[in-house]
């Protein structure tokens, strides 16, 4: 397991401090974890980020729920730009759970679409050009 500290640089901003959404958005994205990869199941990988939260909580480090929801979407690889860019407009902010159960049938999907597209192509003929 990775130590905290090859992570974190800075201390979060205070909870209650002026301008705290600000000051976590800036946090969160200046300490980065790592981004997810696409050719490793999006569930194991939110398995390993579960397995680190948990890991602080029984440490004594406690987290809140938001900057945890945050973290795990800027987490995700860039072929999931369009899901990254989804919650920010939402009104009213997800639990860490309800995310990764967004993010679960969201990778159901497009699994899905991409076994749909490998069907689809599997009889196609494709044929050269002939020259005249």
């Amino acid at each position: 397991m990775h130590n905290l500290a090859d992570y974190m640089k800075l201390p979060p901003p205070e909870q209650g401090c002026e301008d705290y959404e600000n000051k976590m958005k800036t946090w969160t994205t200046n300490n980065k974890v790592r981004r997810m990869v696409d050719n490793k199941p999006v569930t194991d990988q939110i398995h390993d980020y579960h397995l680190l939260v948990n890991n602080l909580k029984s440490g004594g480090i406690e987290l809140p729920e938001r900057f945890l929801a945050s973290c795990l979407i800027e987490k995700l690889s860039e072929s999931w730009s369009d899901y990254i860019k989804n919650p920010k407009h939402k009104k009213k902010p997800m639990s860490l759970e309800d995310i990764i159960v967004h993010i679960k049938i969201e990778e159901h999907n497009r699994l899905r679409d991409m076994a749909r597209n490998l069907h689809s192509n599997a009889n196609v003929i494709k044929t050269k050009p002939q020259p005249e």
